[in-house]
């Protein structure tokens, strides 16, 4: 709705719990981090953006301004598990 958001996206593979804060990312030393060079991926969404991420993606997001947004989470048969 308003605000800009700075979003950091990981695929699958290399998707995880880093353990740091958002915030902390971008100084993390590269070894630490076990990711590739070209990743995260990074993008910056602004007021009437809207981001799509696959099933399994990973990510962390982090507010450059006050920002209000709207979230929706959904998942098909084909990715539940039993």
């Amino acid at each position: 709705f308003f605000g800009s958001k700075h979003w950091l996206i990981t695929p699958p593979r290399h998707t995880g719990v880093s353990g740091a804060a958002t915030s902390e990312w971008p100084s993390l030393p590269q070894q630490a981090s076990a990711l590739p060079r070209a990743l995260p991926f990074k993008c910056t969404q602004g007021p009437g953006d809207m981001l799509v991420l696959p099933a399994a993606w990973g990510h962390a997001t982090l507010n450059l301004r006050p920002s209000i947004g709207c979230a929706y989470e959904f998942m098909t048969e084909a990715f539940c598990m039993e």
